[in-house]
Formats: structure tokens, sequence, C-alpha cells
């Protein structure tokens, strides 16, 4: 049996052994393909999508769903969330070579938590097998877009086992570093031009980013073999740093401005696991006990941004309803009248840290020679506390101002040919003495823009080291402590099940999930005063306290037809906590306008219903095909503008807030449904006689559709010429389309041959457009355009445990675009560029 072939039958027979509908990879196929990271991996399955940063898979869509609607498990221990504020995990530190299989599962069980719409990715590590192994990898790369040469991946693991193989130890540590460039365009358009609205651009951004990577991973896992039962300690290391040099041309159509910036960032992501747990059969009686912790940390210790803007930048034949190609082309790009504007820094700390803690209990029994049953109870307790700061400093007044005048004047002397041009205490300072004109990038978004007269890095990190060092740089209240919160949430939950087994063709596992959650957090209400931000921001913390619980009944049935062919199927009830920020006790007034968050939204629930059947044959291979449908309630939704009629409803006071316009994140009244079919083939040929023998296919095809009623408020005003002169009025309403970030349609294929110790794999992805953007105008929507992709890799064994790895990733590169549904018209486009990675591998077994 090939290597090839043996990684897909152990996918294969794990899942057809699921009790539950589930997607299974195995160790050997994780490592096949060109992939980035683990999320890459997870992408390649039936009913998934990805969401990409810098060109590598970050975070999964599972069946339309959004990652904060999906779950994340290492070792069955949830990953605690990545992002500041929703609840999705980040997947892109994690190394394929860490893992031992990864689970995608579709149907909920009662005896798992329930927080997953979509459905729950779950990362199996390695554990020791018998005998000292040692597994080494070292690879160099290449990156096309930028022609960079020095992108490094090294992985070295070790395992043995002990005291005659009781105790097991698997230790492994992972680095990479690579340089990741991308070129990217932003647009907006406005609602000012009723007749031709989708024509309309307010403003356009192109940017550049160069990203250096540094991902670094590490696991240990010590096992203990008693007698019917094991003990296993396990624990899980992995950050991602990347260091951003970030070049921006802006083009403000809507008052024709042309802003130029530079932001240097660095940030670093960490996440860590660790889990001990304790299985023990006795007698008729299975205990399992586990107490976990899990953390993450996301950090941007600083973030500098340069700007400068040209006034009045555009000639008079700019046409605000042209392309964003043809807007660009009437830019003037004068630099000599462009003019440093502003001098930033920010920097941000979120944590967040979940201790956890559950037993289950199962009691097996046969009843007869046709009849078993097991019945299976539990429960489990968690805490999670949440972090999230933000700390804002700026220079104002830059331009003109007094408050700028002596960052100014200590600009002129940093630069002597800044004061021999304009004095040494000018009152503006143009933009033209940081220019490099040595920077070129004649193949920015494949030669369709000009992209130059950009910041000069090494000017402007003078200008960061200056403001820094010479203390000019103010505390900017608003941004720093407005978005700050923190809290923490009390998790319980109980749970009983049966699995009845009636004959050798049907089993049945009905069953019922109770789950409480208590979350307290503390937020920030304030008010911005509009003459001076610096000392007119009073705020108040304020911190409310919520319950929730609910009883979530699920019954999943397996029927085996015949010895090829099996049916299943799952009815099942889910839900999905909203975002951590959404649930603070937030408010801010600023300028008649309230952003007010809503800390008694409720989690949406999600009732559930799939049905699957499977053909597996020697020759054929596993054929899966299958349908699901989902009626969600209570999503959370931005609801839009509307107008404080009743400030008391808000917990406002009436003299600040009477009639101001409001932005309310709500519950939606009115369900989301969501249905589709997922198809695969999996199959080798390894029963022909000739050359095709050596040939393993994967195919998977997903259908997806849905209906979407977004809540909208409609503003109404009525202008009186006698008191009270003025009424105004909100009426509830909705607009209707699919889903927020649901492809229809995703086309997975791979093929690849094995000729004794040769393989190669060659892979292909096809996603339809994307429902990216939502709207009260439906000439505003956007959705993305079609994406194809192609992966290469080939593997020669060598000697003594020896293997050379060429692997080429998005061999024919195209943008990942996104445009208004209706013109056409461009919003966002990213263009990544292909990767060739040369790497050698060595294992002892």
């Amino acid at each position: 049996v090939t290597a090839q072939a043996s990684a897909q039958m152990a996918a294969i027979n794990k899942q057809r052994s699921s009790n539950t509908i589930a997607n299974v990879i195995s160790v050997k196929r994780i490592q096949e393909l060109p992939d980035a990271n683990a999320a890459e991996v997870v992408g390649r399955l039936p009913g998934v999508s990805l969401l990409r940063e810098g060109g590598e898979g970050s975070k999964v869509v599972i069946r339309g769903l959004a990652p904060k609607y999906n779950s994340v498990t290492i070792e069955g221990v949830k990953m605690a969330s990545t992002g500041g504020d929703d609840r999705s995990s980040d997947m892109s530190m994690i190394s394929p070579y860490m893992l031992e299989g990864i689970e995608v599962f579709k149907a909920a069980l009662p005896d798992k938590e329930a927080n997953a719409h979509g459905g729950t990715v779950n990362f199996v590590l390695k554990e020791a097998p018998k005998g000292f192994k040692l597994d080494a990898l070292f690879q160099e790369g290449y990156g096309d877009i930028n022609k960079y040469i020095g992108n490094f991946k090294g992985v070295l693991g070790v395992s043995n086992r002990f005291f005659k193989n009781k105790v097991g130890i698997f230790i492994q540590g992972d680095f990479e570093r690579r340089n990741r460039q991308s070129h990217s365009l932003s647009a907006s358009y406005g609602t000012t031009d009723i007749v031709n609205i989708n024509t309309t651009a307010r403003d356009i951004t192109l940017s550049q980013v160069d990203r250096d990577v540094k991902r670094k991973g590490g696991v240990i896992i010590i096992d203990y073999k008693l007698k019917n039962g094991s003990i296993k300690f396990s624990n899980f290391g992995s950050s991602i740093g990347r260091d951003y040099i970030q070049r921006i041309d802006n083009y403000g159509v809507t008052f024709s401005t042309h802003g130029h910036r530079l932001n240097l960032t660095n940030t670093n992501l960490l996440i860590a696991t660790n889990a001990l747990s304790i299985s023990k059969n006795l007698g008729l009686f299975k205990f399992d006990l586990k107490g976990s912790r899990a953390y993450s940390q996301n950090k941007t210790p600083n973030s500098f941004t340069f700007s400068a803007r040209e006034e009045s930048a555009f000639s008079t034949k700019l046409d605000k309803k042209s392309p964003a190609e043809s807007i660009i082309k009437t830019a003037l790009n004068n630099y000599s009248s462009t003019y440093l504007t502003g001098i930033s820094q920010n920097n941000s700390l979120t944590t967040e840290k979940e201790y956890a803690v559950g037993l289950d209990v199962t009691f097996s029994q046969t009843l007869s020679p046709k009849v078993s049953y097991s019945i299976k109870v539990g429960g489990k307790m968690k805490r999670l506390t949440k972090e999230n700061d933000l700390n804002s400093t700026n220079i104002r007044d830059l331009k003109f101002g007094g408050y700028g005048a002596p960052y100014r004047q200590a600009v002129a002397q940093l630069f002597p040919e800044i004061a021999d041009s304009i004095g040494s205490s000018p009152s503006k300072i143009p933009y033209i003495f940081f220019v490099d004109y040595e920077y070129e990038n004649d193949e920015f978004l494949d030669n369709a823009y000009n992209f130059d007269g950009l910041p000069s890095l090494s000017k402007i990190e003078k200008l960061r080291d200056l403001a820094n060092e010479g203390g000019y740089l103010k505390k900017y209240y608003p941004s720093s402590e407005m978005r700050d919160y923190s809290g923490h949430e009390e998790y319980s939950a109980g749970y009983i099940m049966s699995n009845i087994k009636i004959g050798r063709n049907l089993s049945i596992i009905p069953g019922v999930r109770y789950e409480q959650n208590v979350t307290t957090y503390k937020a920030s209400r304030g008010i911005v005063g509009s003459i001076d931000n610096y000392s007119g921001y009073k705020n108040t913390i304020v911190e409310t306290t919520r319950k929730n619980d609910f009883w979530l009944p699920m019954v999943q049935a397996k029927y085996k037809v015949n010895k090829w062919l099996n049916m299943r199927a799952a009815y099942t009830h889910t839900l999905a906590r909203p975002n951590y920020n959404q649930i603070t006790p937030f408010w801010n007034i600023q300028d008649m306008t309230v952003e007010w968050h809503n800390a008694y939204l409720k989690p949406s629930l999600s009732e559930n219903i799939d049905f699957y059947i499977s053909s597996f044959d020697r020759k054929i291979g596993l054929i899966s095909v299958g349908a699901f449908k989902k009626k969600i309630k209570n999503l959370v939704f931005n609801a839009g503008l509307s107008y404080v009629i009743d400030p008391a409803e808000y917990g406002l006071k009436a003299n600040l807030t009477q009639g101001s316009e409001i932005t309310k994140i709500v519950n939606n009244k009115f369900p989301l449904d969501l249905w589709g079919i997922e198809a695969e083939w999996k199959t080798r040929f390894w029963y022909l006689d000739n050359f095709l023998k050596g040939v393993v296919l994967n195919i998977n095809y997903t259908k997806t559709f849905s209906e979407v009623r977004y809540p909208r408020v409609q503003q109404n005003r009525i202008d009186l010429d006698e008191p009270p002169f003025l009424i105004l009025s909100n009426v509830d309403t909705f607009y209707t389309d699919r889903f927020l970030l649901q492809p229809n349609d995703i086309f997975n294929a791979t093929i690849g041959y094995d000729y004794k110790g040769f393989t190669t794999r060659l892979s292909y992805l096809f996603r339809a457009n994307i429902f990216s953007k939502t709207d009260i105008h439906e000439e505003l929507r956007a959705n993305t355009t079609a994406y194809s992709r192609w992966d290469l890799s080939f593997r020669q064994k060598l000697q003594k445990g020896a293997e050379v790895l060429l692997n080429f990733a998005n061999l024919f590169p195209q943008r990942e675009q996104v445009v208004l549904a209706q013109s056409g018209f461009p919003v966002n486009e990213q263009h990544y560029g292909m990767t060739i990675d040369l790497g050698i591998r060595y294992r002892f077994q």
C-alpha cells in the first residue's frame, strides 16, 4: 500500500466509523500538499471556504457561516479566540507538521459544546508511537510578487516510549520566517447621486504591504498507559509575529484630496492550550476527567502612522462617476502642494484566558445478541476572562496649528534642507522633502495603476524616533479609553445521551444538553467634546451582568443498508454567542450621534437537519452525498441609523441625545434560512495493472443557498412651522439577500500519483462569488468575484529516511476581488503572487 493510498484509507475509515457527520484528514494527507498552515488544509474539505491575510488562510467559513459561528478545538479543548472583539480563532499559526489529524464535525452531539452553528474543527495532536522517532524538515522558499529569496521553515520532532512502553513523550518545535507582500485596492461609493448611485466614488486607496512573518510553535505530549485506562498531558503553544511596512496612496474623491501614508506596525499573536485528561474503565463504567487551560494574546506594541495630504488634488476633468482607474489618472500629484498632516502611534493588547474542568461517565451494557446500549452523562464548568486595551497618541495641528509648532521646529532642525528652504519655524512642512524618488513598483496590481511618490522609509523612521524621544506625542483620550473593556463569563453545562445499537446495522443517539452562561463586562460610557478632544472627553465605567440558559435536544441515527451503503440523519440545536464588545454596556455621544452597544443581546439559536448517504467499495472508493438545512433565530446585526425618540429606552440623558442619530446592535427578529448539498468522492486505482494504479483522487463539491432579511430602520423627519416644529420617527423594515461570507459554490479536486518513492500532487480550488458587503441600497451591495487556485507538489524519497520536497503554491496568481454587485466597480482587490519552496526532510524510525 503506497503512502498516498494509506493516507486516504486512514481518513476514509475514521470518517465511516464516526458517530456523527464529519470529514476527516489523516496525518499523511495533511503533509502532502503545499499548505502554509492548518487553515489551508481545512479549506480543502467540502463545505469550507477561507478568509485570507497576506495570501495565507487564517479563518474558516463552514457551510456559509462566518468564523465567529464556528468552533475550533485542540485535542477537544476550545481554542481561545484571537480577535479583539469576536469569538473566532485564527488558525494561521498552527503548523500542519504538529498534527496527527483534523476532524470537522458538522452535526452536534450532546457531549460537545453547542457554540457552533456551522461546525467544529478539531486538531488532533501527535502521540508517541513505539520506539525512538526523529522527524526533521528544512525548507527554503521564494516569493514571486516581490522576487524575494529567503523564506525558511524548520521542523524538529522527537518521540520515544519508556518503561515497557507505558510512558510516551513527544516533543516538537517549528519555526518559519516568510516575507509576504501584497498589493491591494479599496474603494467606497456614496449615495449623493441618486440617479447613478452605483458609480459615485467617494474614496480610493492603493496599498502595498510588506509582511515579515515569523511563525513559532511547540508541542509537548506525555501519556501514561494505565491498566484499563490512560493519563495524558498535552501542551500546545504557537505564535505568529508580523512586521508590516504599509505604503498607501489615498484619493479622497469627495473633498478632492490626495493623501500619502506610511504605516509601520508590528503585531504578535500567541495561543496556548494545556490539558490533563484521565480515562479509566471500571467494569461497565468508563470515567473521563479533563482539566484544561486556553490562552490567547493579541498584541500590537507599536503602530506608527505618518500622513500627508494635498488639497484640490484633481484636475477639472474629474468625474466621480468614472471607474477607479480613470479617477486616479486625473490626480495632479503635486508634491510641492502636499503637506505633513499627521503623526500618530497606537498600541493595543487583547488577552483571553479560559479554565475548564469536565467529567464524563459512560455506562455500557448488552441486553441481547442484537441489542446493546450505552448511557453517557457529564458536565463541564468554565471561567473565561477577557481584556481589551487600546492606547492612542498623536501630534495635533501639524499644519498651521499652534499645538504642532514645537514639533515642526524640531523637524526643521533634524532635516537642514527644510530649514534652508522654508526656515527654522515653519507653519507647515511640505511633503516633497520626504518623497522617496528611488522607490519604484512597476508591477503594482499587474501594472493597472501607477504607484509612486511614496514616503521614504528611512526619513519617516527618523520622524517617528523624533516624536517619541522628544515627547511630542500626546494621549488622545477618546481613542485610548473609549474601546477598552474587560469582563468574565461563567459557563456551566450538563448533558445526557444514549447510543442504542439494534442489530449490526442501526444505531440511534438521542440526548439533550443544557448550557448556562453568565457574563459580566465593564466598558466606557462617554461624551466627546467638540472643541478639544484632549481634555473634552468625559466618561464613566459601567458594569452589567446578564444570564442566559438553553435546553438543546438532539438526535442522530446511522443505518447500514448493506456492506457498502449507509445512511445518516441528524436533528440538532446549536447556538452562537454575540461578540464580546457587542454585549458590553458601551455608549458614546459625539456631535449629535450616539454609538450604542446592547449589553442584553441574546445568543442566536439554530435548528439543524442533516441527511447523508455514503457508499464505500474497495474499487470505487468512498462516495458521500448529503443535504443540510438550518433555521437560525436571533442572529446579531447592525440595524443602521435611527433617531433617539425616547432616550430613557437606551439609558441616555434627554438633554444630550434627544433627536440624535443612533447606531444600534440588535437581534434580528426574522429567522435566517440556510440550506445546501455536499458531495465527496475519494478513490484510488490500485486494482489496475497499468501505470494508472498509482493514481489517487479526491473531489468534493458544495452548493449553498440562504435567505436573510436584514433589519433596517427607516428614518422619518417632518418639519413644522409651529411647535413642536419637528417630528422624528423610526420605522422598522428589512431588505432581503443571502448570508454574508456565503459562497454559492465550492469545488475542490486533488489528483496524485505515486510511483515507488516518487509522489506528486496537483490540486485545484474553485470558489464562486461571496456576498461580502450589505447596504440598504441594492446598488451599493458587494460580492467577491469567483476565485480559483492551483497548487502543485513533488516529493522524492531518498535513502535512509531522507526525502526531497518541491512545492508551488498559487501557481497562476489571480486577484481576489470585491466588486459592486450591479456595476462591477472595484471595492477591494488583493494580489499575493506565487510562492516556491524547496526542502529536505529526514525521518528516523
